[in-house]
């Protein structure tokens, strides 16, 4: 009988040890069920096990138990709530059941609060509990006096919260080892409380912008059991305390993104022979000690070093080290290496997954051997430098690498043909702004590929059928600037996932195909080709389409109604095509920002066409054939801040509903057949220079979180190792054409903002000028000449300030010209021509360019070509020097040694004009070198030669050797008059294009007589016989006598449209109309 009973005993024993008393304690199941009514009402489909009264909540999801009680020991309550639902208000007495609870996980609810329902906070009763994660909450200080009798705590998350105020609270944790306060808004003082903490072993402050200094890092070297430190993110500034040296404990310490400063000193990391994770990015260090520093920390996986704009040097290396470690991370970006190589260690790296040495000033060949020696590697970015040779892949296939960054570069040759089958689960490619050339490859079978930039290259032929239909992930297509040409996309494509199509600047012809597959497309752009045809109207089922960029082209035909459903389009650009027929009344995107249907041949009223686009920032109608009246409605486009209805058949009176339209900075209804009077209310709109209304630029970005899987694992602490990159594949700026000192200039991006004008030139109106214009103060340019207005000029015109340009002849205005317009300082160009008045024409006062402008003005040109928009600071970096060059030579010969003496604008003038003169007798004594003072047909072929787009050099110089097979040409020689002349048309390209242009569409291919004659017509420029001949011969493709006029300006265009400046108000614009070379002639024909 004994013996029996001590057998059910065991077995009670052991039924009691294995399975919990039968299961969880029943105050703990209806303790759970509380905790999930407070947590899910009204419902929660995150916890659909905790249902049943009667079952074992130890076998509920999320419930860890005992083995050997039964009770409760970890909760993980983290995500229960969706982001929509509303703050979340829980008792920390809910908990006190758990008395054996150890870990608890509460992050991620919405939770606002742990107090009562009068809302004081009841401290949590948990006297085991050792891992508390609140964190990605909405709590705020109060939430505190929560934490004070935790007194078992180990390890503390409050990340992401909002705890601005005392944290005094805090000190009652005293066993804490871990601790995250990132993102919490905590101030400084935080750095006092955490130093009495001496069993820390990890600290997150990342993300608070807490300001010190070295000595406020101080109270962090006493915590010697640190083996996780993150402070980055914040406003520590200042040299790196030494004493962190000290915490030889260190595993993984994140200083970036903040302002330390001052050289950094090896000494600092030589105790660190821990370190597995160091990253140092984005402050303002000034040098870097050699990386052979480290060769003896042997455990070193991630060395991040993103110096972005400052001018950090890393120290020169010793080429023989060899490292200990084996690096998994590794970033350089955005450094000056001194030697402007590669580091050398890299040669003895073998396990790397991402390397970044973009924007680092790299001079040597393509490194195929890194990718070679590291199989396993994931993200290499080496964009940004001046790397040459070819883009070779290793034989073997890198199945790891997911994403690629070479561009502008040097790198020049084929792209491997074999770049699928090496790279097969390649996401991202970019190796736009190099030289590659030949064929675009295959990526037939890369499914996994995202991203896809070869934009500016040499790239020729046409897009390869399988890019088209074996990439179903490609999103992004950029394919801009180059050679390319055929049909604009292979006829049948499966591309579903496409957003964005960029195939501008190439030689694509025939018509627009089906992209009806694509629906999904949210730009397209395919301006500067040669298309043809109607325009689709399945584009209109684009339902995301917001960029729609087609200009210059050959489209005709009316804009489809079923343009009406684009709801989301922003931008339509059509412009210079040959589209017909009347603007669609249904036409009126809601979302719609800027419209450019300038040069076209459109033609009915406006109707109803944008009454809908209550956004409507530019609208750009010019040189069409559009009639009726400006509609009354204009004024409902409250942000309208570019109108130019120029050149069209308007007619009526300028309706008063225009003076509403209150953010006008350029309006334009010149050479129209409107009459009446000019509407004295013109004087209500400000005309604000420098306006920016958010709605000038509209940038497409690829947002880029990294595309490797490796992650450094740390810990305790979460370590923000992603690093984002931002590409911007799209950028339209807001641009208008508008006359001006008798010139026609583009106005883009910042030259837009501060050009602001109106021209009512070229109608009929009749009456006075209202004196109330001359309240516009703000306006730089008035035209109001070819009408017929009468009476005096307003000697309220004086308060037209910023007026640089007034141009009121052709009319029957009479009386005396007002004496007041002496006051006018800026006005550099006035004409009152073909009037009846009398008196004296005022003096334009001589004009003086401020310095400080000047510098500005510098800066903007150093950020126009591509080595000063990879040094916009004004540093020297291909000379390795230190310091900026803006106030070099230029400063002290225009402003003195002292910088006080004055520059006026014509000694300004005058030395840009010596300058292109000397640069032009430069370049043709180069061709000159036997001192002839003539040099040869070939040669001067040779000079137009380098004028053009590099994509057509090979045909064009096979033209240039044709001229020493005919006699009649390959003896003519070219005076440096005649060198000149060819080279100032040139550069008025864009006046004689259009002129060019408007002659071909009338008469279609010109004569060597019509050439002369537009030259000469037009720019004022006499071409004598043998230049045209050439020209003709090196153009001339088919030899048939007669020229397109878009084989030679398109050939010539693009390097002017690199080079030119757009037009300006101020000494911004007198630059740009320096730089543009208009009107050379004198000084007073700059000016007229």
């Amino acid at each position: 009988m004994e013996r029996h009973f001590g057998i059910w005993a065991f077995l009670v024993l052991f039924l009691v040890l294995d399975y919990g008393c039968f299961g969880c304690l029943d105050e703990e199941r209806i303790a759970l069920l509380v905790l999930k009514a407070a947590f899910c009402s009204p419902d929660c489909s995150s916890l659909p096990s905790w249902e049943d009264e009667e079952s074992d909540c130890c076998g509920w999801e999320r419930v860890e138990c005992s083995n050997t009680t039964g009770r409760v020991l970890k909760l993980f309550l983290n995500n229960t709530r969706e982001s929509s639902q509303e703050y979340l208000y829980i008792n920390a007495s809910l908990f006190s059941p758990f008395v054996e609870l150890k870990i608890l996980n509460l992050s991620t609810n919405m939770l606002a609060t742990l107090g009562d329902d009068e809302g004081s906070e009841r401290p949590f009763k948990l006297n085991n509990l050792e891992l508390l994660d609140l964190s990605s909450n909405t709590l705020d200080i109060s939430m505190l006096a929560s934490l004070t009798e935790l007194s078992s705590l180990k390890s503390l998350s409050l990340g992401t919260n909002i705890l601005e105020g005392s944290i005094q609270e805090l000190n009652n944790l005293r066993n804490l080892e871990v601790l995250d306060l990132s993102s919490t808004n905590i101030s400084s003082s935080i750095l006092q409380i955490v130093e009495v903490m001496t069993s820390l072993k990890a600290l997150s402050l990342r993300s608070n912008g807490i300001n010190g200094s070295q000595t406020a890092l101080q109270g962090l070297c006493k915590l010697r059991n640190l083996q996780e430190l993150d402070l980055s993110d914040n406003g520590f500034e200042g040299s790196v305390s030494p004493c962190l040296g000290n915490l030889t404990s260190l595993r993984a310490l994140d200083l970036s993104k903040n302002r330390f400063s001052g050289n950094l000193d090896s000494s600092l990391f030589a105790g660190l022979m821990k370190l597995e994770f160091l990253s140092l990015s984005h402050n303002v260090f000034q040098t870097f000690p050699p990386i052979s520093s480290f060769a003896k920390h042997s455990k070193l996986e991630v060395l991040d070093l993103i110096c972005g704009n400052n001018t950090l040097l890393l120290e020169s290396e010793d080429q023989t080290w060899v490292p200990s470690f084996q690096l998994k991370v590794f970033r350089l970006s955005s450094c000056i290496l001194k030697t402007g190589s590669i580091p050398s260690f890299l040669h003895h790296q073998h396990d790397l997954r991402v390397v970044d040495l973009s924007n680092s000033s790299l001079e040597e060949d393509f490194p195929t051997w890194l990718m070679k020696n590291n199989t396993r590697l994931e993200e290499l970015n080496l964009k940004n430098n001046s790397l040459t040779g070819y883009f070779h892949l290793p034989y073997r296939p890198h199945i790891f690498t997911s994403a690629i960054d070479i561009s502008n570069n040097l790198l020049q040759g084929q792209m491997p043909s074999n770049i699928s089958v090496s790279l097969p689960n390649l996401m991202f490619l970019n190796v736009s702004r190099n030289s590659f050339e030949g064929s675009i490859p295959s990526f037939g079978g890369m499914r996994k590929l995202l991203f896809l930039d070869l934009s500016n290259n040499l790239f020729t032929g046409g897009i390869p059928e399988d890019l088209a239909m074996g990439c179903p992930s490609l999103e992004y297509l950029i394919l801009s600037k180059n050679d390319l040409h055929g049909q604009m996309f292979p006829r049948v494509s499966n591309l579903p996932s496409l957003r964005h199509l960029e195939l501008d600047d190439n030689h694509f012809s025939g018509k627009i195909p089906d992209l009806s597959n694509s629906s999904g497309l949210e730009r397209l752009d395919v301006s500067h080709n040669s298309i043809s045809g109607k325009l689709p109207g399945w584009i209109g089922n684009m339902s995301n389409l917001a960029a729609l960029v087609m200009p210059n082209n050959s489209l005709e035909g009316p804009i489809p109604v079923e343009f009406c459903s684009l709801d989301a389009l922003e931008l339509l650009d059509l412009s210079n095509n040959s589209l017909s027929g009347s603007l669609p009344s249904c036409f009126s995107p809601s979302s719609l920002i800027h419209v450019h249907l300038q040069e076209n041949h459109l033609t009915g009223p406006l109707t109803k066409a944008f009454t809908r686009s209550m956004h409507l920032a530019t609208l750009d109608i010019r040189n069409n054939n559009l009639s009726g009246g400006i509609p009354d409605w204009i004024s409902m486009f409250s942000g309208l801040s570019i109108l130019l209805l120029k050149g069209n058949h308007f007619q009526g009176k300028i309706p008063y509903q225009l003076c509403q339209l209150s953010k006008i900075t350029i309006l334009d209804l010149s050479y129209n057949s409107l009459s009446g009077h000019i509407p004295s209310c013109l004087n209500k709109i400000r005309f604000r220079t420098g306006f920016r209304s958010g709605k000038f630029s509209i940038i497409s970005y690829f947002q880029s979180s990294g595309f490797s899987s490796y992650l450094y694992h740390s810990q305790h602490i979460e370590l923000s190792q992603v690093n984002v990159n931002s590409y911007p594949i799209a950028y339209d700026k807001a641009m208008a054409e508008f006359t001006t000192k008798n010139r026609t200039d583009f106005y883009k991006g910042n030259f837009l903002y501060s050009m602001t004008g109106i021209d009512l030139s070229s109608n009929k109106l009749t009456g006075a000028i209202p004196p109330e214009i001359g309240n516009l103060s703000q306006v730089h340019a008035l035209n109001l000449s070819h009408n017929i207005l009468t009476g005096p000029i307003p000697a309220a015109f004086s308060g037209l300030k910023s007026i640089e340009s007034l141009d009121l002849s052709y009319n029957n205005l009479t009386g005396t010209i007002p004496g007041e317009l002496t006051e006018l300082t800026n006005l550099a160009v006035f004409s009152v021509a073909y009037n009846n008045l009398s008196g004296k024409i005022p003096e334009m006062t001589a004009q003086e360019i401020d310095k400080e402008e000047f510098k500005k003005v510098m800066a903007l040109m150093r950020a126009h070509n591509r080595q000063g928009s990879l040094h916009r600071d004004g540093l020297r970096f291909g000379f390795r020097t230190v310091g900026s060059v803006e106030n070099g030579g230029l400063l002290e010969h225009f402003f003195g040694k002292d910088g006080k003496a004055k520059l006026q604008h014509e000694k300004f003038f005058q030395f840009m004009r010596d300058l292109h003169d000397e640069l032009l007798i430069l370049e043709f004594a180069h061709y000159d070198y036997k001192l002839r003072g003539s040099i040869s047909a070939k040669d001067f072929a040779l000079s137009m030669v380098a004028s053009a787009d590099l994509s057509h050099l090979n045909r064009l110089l096979d033209r240039v050797d044709g001229l020493n097979k005919q006699s009649s040409l390959s003896d003519i020689r070219i005076t440096f008059e005649e060198f000149k002349s060819f080279a100032e048309l040139r550069r008025r390209l864009r006046p004689f294009a259009l002129a060019l242009s408007s002659y071909g569409k009338v008469n279609g291919l010109l004569t060597k007589t019509d050439f002369q004659r537009a030259a000469s017509n037009v720019c004022g420029i006499s071409l004598s016989k043998c230049v045209v001949e050439i020209i003709f011969h090196v153009f001339d493709m088919n030899d048939d006598g007669k020229l397109s006029s878009e084989e030679l300006v398109r050939v010539l265009q693009k390097r002017e449209r690199d080079i030119a400046q757009p037009m300006e108000s101020g000494i911004m614009g007198f630059f740009s109309c320096c730089c543009n070379h208009s009107n050379y002639g004198s000084i007073s024909g700059l000016l007229s």
